[in-house]
């Protein structure tokens, strides 16, 4: 009786609950998940940029100069090689056919040497010598006579001059007459004055040997002794030019001191500058004589090969400089490197400019590129050839494409940042497209296609591993949690599986959800 009554109540509940809805036992519902593919996978750089042309120029003179053409004006069209502005060229110009000519000249006597040497051109030698060897006598006579000269004018300057301010003045003891505040120049001036008797009595002595034979050995002493005597007087002006009159030394008789010092010391400066003018003459004109006999030995001896390289040698050095002044005269045009439009033209007919200083530029019409500006933090991940995306503000339902074709190796600082510009060549010449567009870049850096790829949300990390809820049962209610090994991670979110999980398997979202 007590089982009838049991399996009664029993009946009864299951009665109730199918009535209401109401299951005893909660079926658990299929998990949401998502299947796994082989696909492609990328990783990319998003940054910002703009297009510029693709080859645009600022130009300068590479030399100062006075502008004389001006050739083409801010907005026309120029072609690559075309002369837009020019600088003065006469005095390079005049140069150069200066030149011309002397290599014109040696290579005539080039000539000449390989055809070898006349009698009459050994005979015009001989008489070039002859000539020299009478120019040399003359001048070496002449340095004579002005070193003569030049003690005359220093005997007069010290015995006529000086020593009417000194008491026993050709002494070892002369005193200077004329009392001065000063009594380190009045003793400095008396040894002085004791020094230049010497000197102007061995130079009496030296003046009676000076010939044009004996000329040469001498010309060193008589410079030495002309120099003593001009830092004589000297010293002595100075002090004539500090006396003041007094009770006893007239003005009348310092005016007189002065003039006299005066006069001594610009006949022994003359005397001075004759014999540095009669010096150089004997050495011009001993160089003459030298090359002349070398000339004339030459001429005797034959032309060797080696006279023949030298001659060849001087040929060459004119055409060098004929080279030099061309490349001058290069640099005094600025001309167009490129065919495209002139955006700047400040150049002047008459306008004397500087060197490099920014005077044309021109923006090429070979097309447009893109310069943008990648952080440092992302600079390590591309390089030349990546491919990138573009899209312009201007364009924003149309995709364009190109690649990188440049990086600069220099970082350039913004807002205390490092970053470091690119430029990123067009796939094809656009003629929309326009200088200035602001481009939304995407770099495509690295890539892989046909690879097992899961969404990344969908996996857990725990303790430095991957994990995902891999789904084992048919109806999809149940999930098994697997290990995975992860390769590389894309930027649309989604993960290479290396292993772990199949293509086919199914992955849990967002786990069991249960009522």
């Amino acid at each position: 009786m007590k089982k009838i009554i049991i399996t009664i109540i029993a009946i009864a509940v299951v009665a109730v609950a199918s009535r209401y809805g109401y299951s005893l036992i909660k079926k658990p519902e299929r998990i949401e998940a998502v299947t796994l593919k082989k696909g492609g996978i990328i990783q990319k750089v998003e940054i910002t940029g703009k297009t510029k042309p693709a080859k645009s120029v600022d130009l300068s003179f590479q030399v100062s100069g006075k502008v004389s053409g001006v050739f083409a004006e801010a907005g026309d069209k120029v072609y690559a090689g075309q002369t837009i502005a020019q600088l003065d060229q006469k005095e390079l110009l005049a140069n150069l056919a200066q030149a011309q000519a002397s290599k014109e000249s040696e290579e005539a006597r080039l000539a000449d040497l390989k055809s070898g040497t006349k009698p009459e051109d050994i005979e015009i030698s001989e008489t070039q010598v002859n000539a020299a060897q009478i120019a040399l006598k003359d001048a070496l006579e002449n340095f004579a006579d002005k070193a003569g000269d030049s003690y005359t004018k220093a005997d007069d300057a010290v015995y006529n001059k000086v020593d009417q301010m000194l008491s026993n003045p050709k002494t070892v003891n002369p005193q200077l007459n004329i009392a001065i505040p000063d009594s380190q120049m009045e003793k400095r001036l008396e040894e002085e004055r004791v020094e230049i008797e010497v000197i102007l009595k061995d130079w009496s002595a030296l003046n009676g040997k000076i010939n044009a034979d004996a000329v040469k050995g001498l010309i060193g002493k008589v410079k030495e002794n002309n120099e003593s005597a001009k830092n004589f007087l000297n010293n002595m002006a100075a002090m004539v030019n500090g006396l003041a009159a007094n009770a006893g030394l007239a003005q009348t008789s310092i005016d007189a001191y002065k003039k006299d010092i005066s006069t001594a010391r610009d006949n022994v400066n003359a005397a001075i500058s004759a014999i540095i003018a009669a010096e150089e003459k004997a050495n011009t004109a001993e160089s003459n004589l030298l090359l002349a006999q070398k000339e004339l030995g030459l001429k005797k001896a034959g032309n060797t090969k080696e006279a023949i390289q030298v001659q060849e040698s001087r040929v060459k050095q004119y055409e060098a400089q004929i080279i030099s002044i061309e490349a001058q005269l290069e640099k005094t045009y600025i001309r167009s490197p490129v065919s495209g439009v002139l955006t700047k033209q400040e150049a002047k007919t008459g306008q004397v400019v500087t060197a490099n200083a920014l005077i044309v530029s021109v923006i090429g019409d070979s097309g447009l590129e893109v310069e943008a500006y990648v952080p440092e933090l992302n600079i390590g991940k591309i390089g030349i050839g990546n491919e990138v995306d573009i899209k312009f503000d201007a364009f924003p339902e149309e995709k364009f494409s190109g690649k990188i074709v440049y990086i600069d190796p220099a970082e350039t600082v913004i807002e205390g940042i490092s970053n470091f510009k690119v430029k990123i060549a067009l796939g094809e010449k656009y003629d929309k497209l326009k200088s200035g567009l602001t481009a939304d870049l995407e770099i495509v850096f690295d890539s892989k296609k046909d690879v097992l790829t899961a969404p990344i949300y969908a996996l857990v990390q725990r303790g430095g591993k991957y994990f995902a809820q891999k789904l084992i049962s048919p109806e999809g209610s149940a999930v098994e949690e697997v290990p995975v090994i992860l390769g590389m991670m894309g930027d649309d979110g989604y993960a290479e599986i290396l292993s772990g999980l199949e293509e086919g398997d199914m992955i849990a979202l967002t786990g069991f959800k249960n009522k």
